[in-house]
Parts: C-alpha cells; structure tokens; sequence
C-alpha cells in the first residue's frame, strides 16, 4: 500500500516543473525531445521509484529488526504478491502520469476525482444498461427468453475479461500516448 500511495504521489507530482511559470520556460527549453521527457519521467516514476522503495524498506526492516532482536533476518525477497503489486503499480501509475502532464496544480486529488466520476459514470451506464437487458427478469409475470441465473454469470464474465484486456493489455501505453500528446501541446 506505501508503495501504491508513495508512487502515486511522487508520479502526480513529476511535471510539476512543466506548469509553473519561468520554471516551465526553463523545463521545456531544454535541448530534449518530448519522448526522451516522457521516457525519463516515466522511468524514474515507476521502475526507478519501486527499486527506491524496495531498497529502502530492505534498509528499514533490517535496521528495526536489527535494533529490536539483535539480528538481522537476512536478505529481503519480495514474494509473489509483492510482485504482483509492483506490476499493478507499474500498469496504474500511468494514469497519473497523465494527471502530472494535464493538471495544473492539485495532480493526485484531481486525478483521484476524476477517476471516482468516470467509476459513477461507469456504474450508470452499467445501471441503465442492466436495466434495459434485464428488466423483465424483475417483473412479476414477465416471460424471459434467457435465464437470468445462467447468462448473467457469463455476462459478467466476458465483462471481466474485456476489463483485463483493458488494464494489462491497453491502460499503460493508452495513457502514456495521451501523456506525450499533453506534453508535445504544452511545448507550443
């Protein structure tokens, strides 16, 4: 979770440089490409800040552990699902790239708003549209020609599986495209 929100912060934060007056002039004068900007804030802010974060928590456990038993438990080994976190973080913090690269100011919080609005909006239309599909199978006397009870598992299946494809597949680079767009528009 301190990997999650630390990294989130510290990528919201990245092209803080980029939005402030004679600092953004200075930022975006110098003699680099608009993909070597995205590539290196990219960088620093995911696999730079995770080998950062794994080091300094090997650094602090051995540190406390050493302090309050007198000996050191050994070398850290992150276990599978420390791994898988890394990954979510990986996929994840591409959203507030974008935020860093389209926000002015305030870059997690609006970032963490807009995600809440697009999940109302999502659950809304996934209301209204279950509500069209389904509506006779609530209905007293309504005949169905599908069973509720064996297509809206499968449904909700194929539903997941698009929603996988989306998050390891397509969310990354999506954003990180968007990114280099924002980036090459504040150049201009």
């Amino acid at each position: 979770i301190s990997l999650m929100v630390g990294g989130y912060l510290f990528t919201a934060t990245s092209y803080a440089d980029a939005h402030r007056g004679p600092r953004a002039h200075n930022y975006l004068t110098l003699p680099i490409s608009n993909l070597e900007r995205l590539v290196g804030r990219l960088l620093l802010s995911t696999v730079g800040f995770v080998v950062i974060a794994l080091a300094a928590f090997w650094a602090v456990s051995a540190l406390v552990s050493q302090l309050i038993w007198g000996a050191s438990h050994g070398l850290f080994v992150p276990t599978g699902w420390i791994w898988r976190s890394i990954l979510l973080y990986l996929v994840t913090s591409s959203v507030f790239l974008f935020g860093a690269v389209y926000f002015r100011r305030l870059y997690a919080l609006k970032v963490v708003l807009s995600l809440a609005l697009l999940g109302l909006a999502v659950a809304a239309l996934s209301g209204g549209l279950g509500w069209l599909l389904f509506r006779g199978a609530f209905q007293d006397g309504a005949s169905m020609s599908f069973d509720l009870m064996v297509d809206a598992p499968r449904l909700c299946r194929a539903i997941a599986s698009v929603a996988k494809v989306f998050l390891w597949g397509l969310m990354a680079p999506l954003f990180w495209v968007m990114s280099y767009l924002r980036i090459r528009e504040l150049e201009v």
